[in-house]
């Protein structure tokens, strides 16, 4: 009794031992980018991860993506853009059709035509997806210890030549003593079904190597999209109730503005059309019609176009 005893204590020593040495805190997500201004970091977003190995069960690929966006959230270093293929898209679509149904107030509505792009897509392909266990024997009492494996093909693509800019294996393994419950990653509940804490820390250890690589990419990388800021778009401006003449004023104006590249005006009747290329957002445009063309008001400034007509 006394033997069984004092094996009992020394085992219940070494699993104590055990358990810190395999559950010590993964290093957390710093904020490497922190008080950069928002308008100045680099548009991402994470697409899907597709699986090409059997062993990652059907969610988890969608799952490492919403984690991976959240961990970059974190860093402070990118405006991180919802996927297009996520849950998030969805419940905005569906928004969206209820403010422009004949329920919602046209007056306390969002404007369309305002979603962002992304400068660079993070997406890759999970290799690996492993669990495990394996047993061994502690001061004569078998002992058995969970063990995982994770592995993923990062990439960044850019999506306006579709070159690929940047490919890293990420490989990640952890064990652990005892089951998982309740794990949390980056401060959202752990997502689907993991059936250890190895698995979880080893997905863990590898979204922070993932992280890691970006944050460094973000300046490695040569060459990314233009800031909508500077990219030359095309605007059509509708004048209702105009002659020639006021349209050629109107026109003539508009080519004043240092933003404006070209203006091509179209008489239809008494409504004109001006064709527009400038620098800017629309809403730049609209205010420099309103300060220039006070004898105008603006009825619509939305989906690439602004509507005018004489006061």
């Amino acid at each position: 009794m006394k033997n069984i005893k004092q094996k009992i204590s020394l085992l219940s020593l070494f699993l104590t031992f055990s358990l810190c040495v395999c559950a010590q805190s993964v290093e957390k997500i710093e904020k490497k980018c922190k008080g950069l201004e928002y308008d100045k970091r680099i548009r991402i977003a994470v697409g899907s991860f597709k699986a090409t190995t059997n062993s990652a069960y059907g969610k988890f690929a969608g799952e490492l993506s919403t984690m991976l966006s959240n961990a970059l959230v974190m860093t402070e270093c990118f405006q991180v853009l919802a996927s297009t293929k996520s849950n998030v898209m969805a419940d905005i679509k569906e928004e969206k059709a209820f403010q422009q149904s004949a329920d919602a107030d046209p007056d306390a509505t969002v404007a369309s035509g305002k979603m962002l792009g992304a400068q660079l897509l993070i997406t890759g392909e999970i290799t690996e997806f492993k669990e495990g266990k394996e047993g061994f024997t502690a001061v004569g009492i078998g002992v058995t210890k969970n063990t995982a494996k994770v592995g993923f093909i990062l990439q960044i693509v850019s999506p306006q030549t579709r070159q690929i800019l940047f490919s890293e294996s990420i490989n990640a393994d952890a064990i652990s003593l005892g089951g998982f419950n309740g794990l949390r990653f980056f401060g959202l509940p752990a997502i689907g079904s993991f059936k250890t804490k190895a698995m979880a820390d080893a997905v863990e250890k590898a979204i922070i190597k993932s992280v890691e690589l970006i944050v460094v990419q973000k300046d490695a990388i040569p060459a990314l999209p233009a800031s909508d800021a500077n990219d030359t778009k095309t605007a059509t401006v509708k004048i209702e109730k105009v002659d020639y003449a006021m349209l050629g004023s109107i026109t003539k104006t508009l080519k004043e503005n240092p933003k404006v590249k070209d203006a091509l005006k179209e008489l239809n009747e008494t409504t004109g059309t001006i064709k527009v290329s400038h620098t800017g957002t629309l809403e730049e445009l609209a205010d420099y019609l309103l300060e220039k063309k006070p004898e105008f008001k603006i009825v619509t400034v939305e989906k690439g176009q602004i509507v005018l007509k004489p006061k």
